[in-house]
Order: C-alpha cells, then sequence, then structure tokens
C-alpha cells in the first residue's frame, strides 16, 4: 500500500513540474516510532542550531457497534472491484460496516479507510449467541471496511441481522511550528473520523510542517514514516487557463447585467459530502462549491442578477451529459457552463479499461462544449481532482490523462480551464495531504475540499475573497435559546403556577397498565415533529441538535425536497393530498381516479424501490415508508366550505373520504411496503371522533384499507393529561383515544396503530409569536414546554406510537413552533433535546403513581441497551407540589425539563422530590450499598 502511495506521489510531482529533490525537507520521520526530528536550519528567520526531536501522539482510538443485514455470497468477480460491490441482479453483495456519519453529523458514502484495528473486529449473530470467524464464516475487507458471506455460515443472504462491533482510529493533522524565540513544538490538531484540519499556529509562531497522523498500523505499530510529514512552503495560486474565454461573461456581469450560470457535473458538482449538501443550495448555509461560486460572483457583482442552474447528477459520466444538457440546461439560456466530469470515466475494474476511456472522453466533452457554444454560452472545463490514490484500478495515475485532455481541449475549443487537479494537489504545500480531505475515502471531498474547487474557480471572475469553509451550525447554549420574553433562569427548578384555560382534571380513561406494559416496546420514532419541507429545511441542523427520529412532511414533494430529506436517517411520513373538490357527482368521481394514479405515481418515485433513489446512487436509500391519506378531510382540506349547514357538510365529507381510502389503498397492491396511514382527523371539539366513527360505518371495505389510523386530538389550552371543558361538554385525548378504539374494535380493527400527526400548544403574541393571537387564553412558553414532553411520555402509556408536534416554526397562524424565525430556540426545543438525550429509546416499564390526583411517576427504560439506565419521569398537572418515591439507591440525579441537574439524597430509603407542571428526570447513581 505505501509503495504505492510513492509512486503516486512523484508521478503527481512531476506531473506539476516540481521535483522531488526540491522539496525542503525540514522535518524527518524515521518510520519506526511516533516522533519526528527537525532538522537545523533557519525557519521565517528563526534560527535551529541543533537536531530536534518531538514526539507525536497516538492517533485516538474509539469503539463502534453497527447492526447489519446478512451480506451475500463472496464471488471471485467481486475481487476485481474496491470497493467490493454490494449487490448484483440477484441480491445483495458485501456489507459496509463503518458510521454513516462523521464527527460533525454529516453523511458519510464510504468507510473509514483502513480504520478498523487489527484484532478488534467481532461479529455475531443478533442475539449474539454465535460468534463467527474471519475467512472461515466471512471475508472481510481491512481497508474498505467491507464483510461478506462464505457458503452461507453468517445466514441467508438479506435476511436477518448481524452484530458487528470493533475499534477504529481516528485521523488527525498535527503542526510542526516554531515560536519568536526559536524554539520548535508540535501543535496537535483535532482528532476526527474524516477530512482532518491543520490547526493555526499559536501568537507569533510560523509554521514549518504538517504531520499526517493515520489511522493505520504500519507493521503492527502507529508510527510516523517519511510520507506523513508535509512540509509547508510558499506556492502560488493555479491560476485560470484561457481566461479570455469568458470575456463576455465578465462584461455582462461588470454592466450589471443578469448571468445565468449552469453547473453540469457528477456527484462532486451535486456537492457530495461538503457538509449539509442537500440543504439550501445557493444561500449562506450551504458548503459546497457550485454555491459558493455563485455566492462569490454575487459578492464581486452585486449589481447583476445571477441565476444558477443546478443540473450535476451522482454516479454520471460525459456520456450522461448530454441528455441532462438538453434536459435541464439548455432551455435556461446559460451564459456560461461549468462542465466537470472524469472521475466516473477514468473509473472501472482492476486490470480493465476505464467506464470511458480517455479517448472517447476527449470527444463527448467537445460534444458538450459545441452544444453549449451553439447555446451561446461561454464555458469553464473543470478537471477532476485526484481521488484516492491507492485504488488498485490506477485511477489515481489515470486521471492525469483526463486533466491533460481537459486542458488541450480548452486551447483547440477556446473556453476556460479551471486547473483543480493542480490545486488539488498543492494543498500539499500547505502542510495538509490531499487525500486527507477526501470525506468517502474515494471520490468526494468534503468541506475544506469544496472550498479548494471554488477558490481555484473564482480567480476568472477577480479578486474574489471567500469567507473560510463554513463550519456546521452551533444551537446557542440553553440560556440564549430560551424567548427573552419569557425568561428562564437555567439556576432553578422553576416551575409553571397558572395553568391557563377551563379544564378539571379527573382520572382519565388509561387503558389497563399491565397490557400497556405488555405490548411496550423501546421506541426512539415516539418523538415526532410535523413541519412544511420549506420550514425543514431552513431549521434542519437545529432538527437535528434537538434529536428527531420521526418527521410528518407536509407540503409538495419534488426531487430537491427528497434529497433534503433522505440524508438525515429520519423516518419520513408525508402527507400526500391534493386539491380540493368540488362536491358534484362529475367531480368526486374524477377525484377518486385522480388521487391513486398521483399517489402511485409519487411512490413509484418516492417509495421503496423508486426512480428517485435509482438517479441518485450518491444519496442513502431511505424511501418513503408511511404515506398519510389526506390532511384533516373532515375540515375544509378536501372539500371546502360552500355554505351548507355544517351537519351536511360533514356528511358529505364523510361519505367522500369512505369512499377515497379503498381507492387509495389499492394502490398498495402495487407498494407492498408501504404503510397506508387513514384519516388524519382534524381532533378539535372531538372532531375527529365524529368522523372516525361515520366513516368506519360506511361501508365494511373502509375498516380493511388502512394500516395506521392518525388523528389531531387538540385540547389547548388545556394540558395534554387532563380534560377540556367546553359549553358543550368536555373531552381530553385520552378519551378520544378510548372512543376511537371502540370504533375499531367494532369493525374488528382494535389493535390497529394509532398516531397522533398532529397536535400543539400556541403561545401569544406577547410571549413571542409570531402571529397576532386573540385574547382567549394561551400557555407559557415554559408550559408549552412541558405540555410537549408530557405529551410524549403519556402518548407510551396511552400505547399511541408517534406523536408529531406541529410545528417547527410558528406556522399557519399557529404560534406553537419550537423555533422562532431568527433560529434562536423556545424552551420547547430545549425541553424535548432534554428528553431525547435521557431517553433516546424509551420503553414503558411500570408506574409509580399513574395520574392519582393529577401527579403522573412513570418508569422508562432508557434505551434497548442491556446496561442502560433507568429513568423515572415525574410531573404534577396542577402546580407545584412536592412527593417521595421509593429509593432505588442512595442518591440521584434528578435533571429538570430545560437539563439542568442536581444531586439528592435519599432518606429512609425515601426520595422526595419537588415537581410541578414541569417534569423533572431521575436517575439512580449506582452505590456498593443499599438506601
Amino acid at each position: 500500500m505505501f509503495k504505492v502511495f510513492k509512486i503516486v506521489v512523484a508521478i503527481v510531482m512531476l506531473s506539476l513540474n516540481v521535483g522531488l529533490s526540491e522539496v525542503p525537507v525540514p522535518v524527518q520521520a524515521d518510520g519506526k516510532s511516533l516522533s519526528v526530528q527537525v532538522l537545523p536550519g533557519t525557519y521565517a528567520g528563526r534560527v535551529v542550531d541543533k537536531p530536534v526531536k518531538l514526539d507525536i501522539g497516538k492517533p485516538e482510538t474509539r469503539p463502534f457497534s453497527v447492526t447489519v443485514s446478512v451480506p451475500g455470497n463472496h464471488a471471485a468477480y467481486m475481487d476485481g472491484w474496491r470497493p467490493w460491490p454490494s449487490k448484483s441482479k440477484t441480491g445483495p453483495l458485501a456489507v459496509g460496516i463503518s458510521p454513516k456519519k462523521d464527527d460533525n453529523n454529516h453523511t458519510i458514502l464510504g468507510p473509514l479507510y483502513n480504520s478498523i484495528q487489527p484484532g478488534t473486529l467481532v461479529i455475531t449473530s443478533a442475539d449474539g449467541k454465535q460468534t463467527f470467524e474471519q475467512d472461515k464464516d466471512f471475508r472481510f475487507s481491512d481497508a474498505w471496511n467491507q464483510i461478506s458471506n462464505i457458503d452461507g455460515r453468517l445466514g441467508k443472504p438479506g435476511e436477518g441481522e448481524l452484530k458487528v462491533t470493533y475499534t477504529y482510529a481516528t485521523q488527525r493533522l498535527d503542526l510542526v511550528q516554531i515560536d519568536a524565540q526559536g524554539v520548535v513544538s508540535v501543535k496537535p490538531g483535532k482528532s476526527v473520523m474524516v477530512c482532518p484540519q491543520l490547526p493555526a499556529p499559536d501568537a507569533g509562531a510560523a509554521r514549518i510542517a504538517g504531520v499526517y497522523v493515520a489511522p493505520w498500523q504500519r507493521d503492527g505499530a502507529h508510527v510516523i514514516a517519511q510520507e506523513d510529514v508535509y512540509p509547508i512552503v510558499a506556492s502560488t495560486p493555479v491560476e485560470p487557463v484561457n481566461p479570455a474565454a469568458i470575456a463576455s461573461v465578465l462584461k455582462k456581469l461588470k454592466a450589471g447585467d443578469p448571468v445565468t450560470i449552469a453547473f453540469l457535473g457528477d456527484s462532486v458538482t451535486l456537492g457530495a459530502e461538503a457538509g449539509a449538501w442537500w440543504d439550501g443550495m445557493f444561500t449562506e448555509s450551504n458548503t459546497t462549491y457550485a454555491t459558493r461560486v455563485i455566492l462569490g460572483i454575487k459578492k464581486q457583482y452585486p449589481q447583476s442578477q445571477i441565476t444558477p442552474v443546478h443540473a450535476a447528477k451522482g454516479a454520471t459520466t460525459t456520456a450522461d451529459g448530454v441528455k441532462v444538457f438538453d434536459e435541464l440546461v439548455v432551455a435556461k439560456k446559460p451564459d456560461l457552463v461549468f462542465i466537470a466530469y472524469g472521475l466516473n470515466d477514468a473509473a472501472g475494474p482492476i486490470g480493465k479499461e476505464p467506464t470511458n476511456p480517455v479517448a472517447s472522453f476527449n470527444e463527448d466533452i467537445r460534444n458538450l462544449i459545441k452544444r453549449s457554444q451553439a447555446a451561446g454560452a461561454s464555458v469553464i472545463l473543470i478537471s477532476p481532482m485526484q481521488p484516492n490514490p491507492w485504488i488498485e484500478n490506477k485511477i489515481a495515475e489515470r486521471i492525469v490523462e483526463y486533466r491533460e485532455a481537459l486542458r488541450a481541449l480548452s486551447k483547440e475549443e477556446n473556453v476556460g480551464f479551471a486547473d483543480i487537479y493542480a490545486a488539488w494537489m498543492k494543498q500539499a504545500d500547505a502542510g495538509v495531504p490531499p487525500f486527507s480531505q477526501l470525506h468517502n475515502w474515494n471520490n468526494h471531498p468534503g468541506i475544506a475540499g469544496h472550498a479548494v474547487y471554488a477558490e481555484t474557480i473564482l480567480r476568472f471572475f477577480g479578486d474574489v475573497k471567500l469567507e473560510a469553509p463554513v463550519a456546521p451550525t452551533v444551537v446557542p447554549e440553553p440560556a440564549a435559546m430560551l424567548n427573552p420574553t419569557s425568561p428562564v433562569k437555567s439556576d432553578a427548578w422553576l416551575q409553571p403556577t397558572e395553568i391557563p384555560g377551563k379544564w378539571e382534571f379527573a382520572p382519565p380513561p388509561l387503558p389497563d397498565l399491565q397490557t400497556t406494559l405488555k405490548n411496550a416496546k423501546h421506541n426512539p420514532h415516539i418523538y415526532g415533529l410535523y413541519t412544511w419541507i420549506n420550514e425543514f429545511r431552513e431549521h434542519r441542523e437545529s432538527i437535528r441538535q434537538v434529536g428527531w427520529k420521526s418527521i410528518r412532511a407536509g407540503g409538495t414533494m419534488d426531487d430537491a425536497s427528497m434529497t433534503s430529506y433522505v440524508a438525515d436517517d429520519l423516518e419520513i411520513m408525508h402527507t400526500f393530498g391534493r386539491q380540493k373538490v368540488k362536491d358534484e357527482p362529475a367531480a368526486r368521481a374524477q377525484y377518486l381516479i385522480d388521487y391513486p394514479k398521483q399517489l402511485d405515481e409519487f411512490l413509484t418515485r418516492y417509495g421503496p424501490g423508486g426512480t428517485f433513489f435509482k438517479d441518485h446512487p450518491e444519496l442513502p436509500n431511505r424511501p418513503i415508508r408511511y404515506v398519510e391519506i389526506l390532511n384533516e378531510p373532515n375540515f375544509q382540506y378536501m372539500i371546502a366550505p360552500d355554505g351548507r349547514p355544517q351537519k351536511e357538510l360533514e356528511a358529505a365529507r364523510e361519505s367522500l373520504y369512505a369512499q377515497l381510502l379503498p381507492a387509495a389503498y389499492a394502490v398498495r397492491q402495487k407498494h407492498k411496503d408501504v404503510m397506508f396511514v387513514g384519516f388524519g382527523a382534524g381532533g378539535a371539539s372531538a372532531g375527529d371522533e365524529r368522523f372516525i366513527k361515520n366513516v368506519l360505518d360506511a361501508g365494511p371495505e373502509v375498516a380493511k384499507s388502512f394500516d395506521i389510523l392518525s388523528t389531531h386530538p387538540y385540547v389547548q389550552p388545556a394540558p395534554p393529561d387532563a380534560y377540556s371543558v367546553r359549553s358543550w361538554g368536555k373531552y381530553s385525548i385520552a378519551s378520544g383515544l378510548k372512543a376511537i378504539r371502540g370504533f375499531l374494535a367494532s369493525h374488528e380493527r382494535a389493535d390497529i396503530p394509532i398516531w397522533y400527526t398532529e397536535i400543539g400548544w400556541p403561545v401569544s403574541k406577547a410571549d413571542g409569536g409570531h402571529f397576532e393571537t386573540k385574547d382567549e387564553p394561551m400557555v407559557s412558553p415554559l408550559l408549552q414546554a412541558a405540555y410537549v414532553v408530557r405529551l410524549y411520555a403519556l402518548s407510551q402509556r396511552l400505547g399511541v406510537e408517534r406523536v408529531h408536534i406541529m410545528n417547527a416554526t410558528d406556522t399557519d397562524k399557529f404560534n406553537a413552533g419550537f423555533f422562532l424565525r431568527d433560529r434562536s430556540w423556545r424552551p420547547s426545543a430545549k425541553a424535548v433535546q432534554t428528553m431525547i438525550k435521557l431517553m433516546p429509546s424509551p420503553k414503558l416499564i411500570g408506574a409509580i403513581t399513574d395520574g392519582t390526583d393529577g401527579t403522573f411517576v412513570y418508569r422508562f427504560a432508557s434505551d434497548d441497551r442491556a446496561d442502560a439506565p433507568e429513568t423515572i419521569m415525574a410531573w404534577n398537572v396542577s402546580g407545584p407540589k412536592s412527593i417521595t418515591i421509593p429509593a432505588a439507591a442512595l442518591q440521584a440525579t434528578v435533571t429538570d425539563m430545560l437539563g439542568n441537574e442536581q444531586t439528592l439524597a435519599a432518606v429512609d430509603k425515601q426520595l422526595s422530590l419537588p415537581i410541578g407542571p414541569a417534569p423533572l428526570y431521575v436517575r439512580w447513581i449506582p452505590t456498593a450499598g443499599q438506601p
């Protein structure tokens, strides 16, 4: 492996017209230890008069475990590829066992290359009873972190699961520096899975070299070899080739004329894996090179309106480029087209020809140039960077030919050429190994690598200064998250004392506790959020930080929106709606034809096996598996008010939905892996109960036409665990559920899952709400937070599997959002984050107090680990109150709703708790004795 690397480096240096002998080597490594030696010399005017030995810290190692599907059987042809293929026409093949997220929670579309530490890999059956042996039961690719089956010894391919554990090493870039007194030292960088960054020198110090601390071992040990040392030398930027080719574009920009710019290319141009590349394209939150180029041009020429056209698709070659150009680019009448292909063209199996040999690649690019010019556009060709230099198909050596073909074409066809390859390799001059900036260890640069692309390209447009690559959004600390109009002190356990609205507490009709406990399962998806697509993208980073696992997605789905969903490892339920229908026979009949047809088209695109994932193989394969059949069809979203009496209008809606459900459910015969969520009934004033009963009673086929029942049991401003009192009577979340279960039982569907797919508690405008509010009672932000987390807990007691709280931000004139428009957090967001951190996959295991006198104290298994701590969640509905609970240890860590912790001691085997509407969480501190 390492001999190959030295050869590649030599080729690279020669291709850049730099002889290896000309590169100064002020720092040496012996290749036998974790140390380097700084040689005597003058560095930044500071003299080192004798060799100085510097110790380098070991790479950080981390344990990791993952559950994977049983891989396919290894076949000889698989060895012709690196990495091994993961699937074939006959079924699954190799399975990757690397983490899917980096340290910043960004998707990794590759392995932790050569990072699994020797002797640490253990693979067992899902139940842990059988441990498998390498090279007997399975094969293991240590470089690419993949396993494959041997003659089915791991089980039947694609069926069942395996538990995989190992220890992996991180990578790091350390800086050798010299201070003003001539003292040399090592400044360690940050240990990361992928894309390490070189730390800045200390104040007054000068940089000498970067030292790459590799995750792999050499001869059974971690050492620093000479190829890990990167002397920092003066280096000139890579200049544009033939910049005059875009003179007409620059003229328009300088004149303030509108300019349209298209990006044509593969997955690198698509943005993989520049952070959250799918999110906010061409806005400040996006870190792809295409976005940074557009923002840089806008900054340089603010008077010109820039219209970007993103026409990149993953896993494509120049052969695909013509189709993409004709479909997505030509109609936009671009002034400038960037053409960036080569990585997939040059790829191929080991010992075989590339996918698209350089000769045909050359003509394909020429064809794209001609088509662009015929459309009136100038062209800039973008060379590919160097991919992983150790892949055995020699793509790293081969890519130089493709780069040279592009350079020659720029002269022959009078187009610009951005030599990204040269700029990529010049990272070594700054002490950074180019390969270290591959986020997938193959052919996708990370955020810093995309900055290299952008900076090189922007030199065509003048002296454009880019900001440093955008780091992941950092959510403010709790004190800054809270709504300033409703301050909450972080050093006190504050409890709301006023509970607004007309409500009363009586023992709620909870289902039988033992039955609930018997059926309880660990459920990370209980934590749900309802949000529109645009709001999801706007608040994406905060949503990740809170930790929701299930999203109800509202709005019209398209490829850009789907791309933004699939990379976050979320369960998505899409509410599939369409335009309202007039209550006329012909319109109703057509509606019953159109809705199933459009639903089928939607699932064919975005459901399991959908064409979206075939078109985007670079994205994680996370299809839509849940669809909700309309939103609140009992209200105005299916048949709008038309002047008829309410009772007559409700009857019309019920009869149409009773026909729609079976018509839509027929689509499931084709999409068998999709669960259909029925009703989505609006629950204000118990309207969901009437609607569900009447629709179910409309005909026997209705009860068979959904897999999950969803409803919206709004009770605001009353608490989730009390009765809302209205002029016509009272109702509660628990009583509504009991009624609905009764309706289902009468139609032999008593045990069907029930989800709450919309609910919330709004705050007033005075308390920071975005919309003007009526004079009716509203909850405070603190009480809003308490109700949300209490509902997540209460729903588990009720046996409800999902709770989607409305909404990411205030919307639809409803001030129940978790985040303000400036992206700051309400207490509700912090409260949910605290609950998820303490109980990431909760399972109800007991009740200490099951609602007696308005007090709820529940025991939860925090997650599905065997050694997971028990967490007790306690609250009182009506106000502050002191209670005692049996103590399981001498002390407990007690955490309030917003994450503040205290340690309390048990007295006489009892623990006293000051509970109230805002829940407290209790975890026992293990001790040798008993309380």
